[in-house]
C-alpha cells in the first residue's frame, strides 16, 4: 500500500506552496528528505515561506524539479516550524 507521500518517492525536489494571508499560492521549489511519515525543509528562518507558514500551516506539495518545474499534482500538506 502506498504511503501518503509516495507520488515523492524517488525525487529530489518537491514544490512547496504557501500561502499568502490574500489566499493567494506561492510555490517554491525545495530540497526536501523524508523521515518515517514526515518530510523535513531547511530554509532561512526569516523567509517568505516560513513567514507564511506561521500565518498558516496548510500547505500543498508537488514533485518537481529543481527550477521549481512540475512532475505530478499538488496535494494538500500540514507544515510546521521547528527551532
Amino acid at each position: 500500500m502506498p504511503g501518503y507521500f509516495s507520488p515523492l518517492d524517488d525525487q529530489n525536489y518537491m514544490s512547496l506552496k504557501t500561502f499568502r494571508k490574500s489566499g493567494d499560492g506561492v510555490p517554491t521549489p525545495v530540497w526536501f528528505v523524508e523521515q518515517g511519515d514526515v518530510l523535513y525543509v531547511t530554509t532561512a528562518g526569516d523567509s517568505g515561506k516560513v513567514k507564511r507558514i506561521r500565518n498558516n500551516g496548510a500547505v500543498e506539495i508537488a514533485p518537481c524539479d529543481a527550477r521549481g518545474g512540475l512532475k505530478g499534482d499538488y496535494f494538500p500538506a500540514q507544515a510546521r516550524i521547528l527551532d
